[in-house]
């Protein structure tokens, strides 16, 4: 869900609506379905696998593939909040520009 409200953000940026409220509210709805979505319930489900592999829970022939995802959820939980950080920084500059300053 939240992949298509990043491809209409590219959208707008690329035909020069960077500027406009569409843009702005657009990113307010990507934000949140991002946040809800991917790391949200990305995040509650590697916290029970990590539970569930800490408590030998998952059975024994089915330990080391838990393991595995517990691992690759928690991985992936974490690149999902540095790719936020980078997205959030992309569009503040794109609304925002930075203003040169001139030499004296």
């Amino acid at each position: 869900l939240s992949s298509i409200f990043l491809h209409i953000r590219h959208l707008l940026k690329y035909a020069g609506y960077a500027h406009t409220l569409v843009y702005k509210v657009n990113f307010i709805v990507f934000t949140c379905a991002y946040v809800a979505i991917r790391i949200g319930f990305e995040a509650y489900h590697s916290a029970r696998l990590v539970v569930e592999v800490w408590g030998r829970r998952t059975g024994e022939v089915f330990y080391p593939f838990a393991v595995f995802f517990a691992i690759l959820g928690v991985t992936l939980t974490t690149l999902n909040v540095i790719w936020l950080r980078q997205i959030i920084y992309s569009a503040y500059y794109t609304i925002y520009p930075k203003t040169k300053s001139k030499a004296s």
